[in-house]
């Protein structure tokens, strides 16, 4: 086989990728105004995370759908 390339077949396909995160109107901050005033609760850690992960084939049908 010296001297001779092997053939090899490369299929590239189309993907498209659409990501869904928490933010900030997902997850507000709980605080309390009123007597004893107790402390108040972030979900700050929750922001930002993915919420939810979708791969599309190229006829735009759904190959994935990940909800996290």
């Amino acid at each position: 086989m010296l001297g001779r390339i092997p053939l090899v077949a490369i299929i590239i396909t189309f993907q498209a990728l659409k990501f869904r995160i928490n933010v900030v109107y997902d997850n507000p901050d709980i605080s309390n105004t009123t007597f004893p005033f107790p402390p108040t609760t972030s979900f700050d850690w929750k922001r930002g995370m993915l919420k939810e992960k979708k791969i599309y084939t190229e006829n735009g049908n759904i190959r994935l759908k990940e909800i996290l």
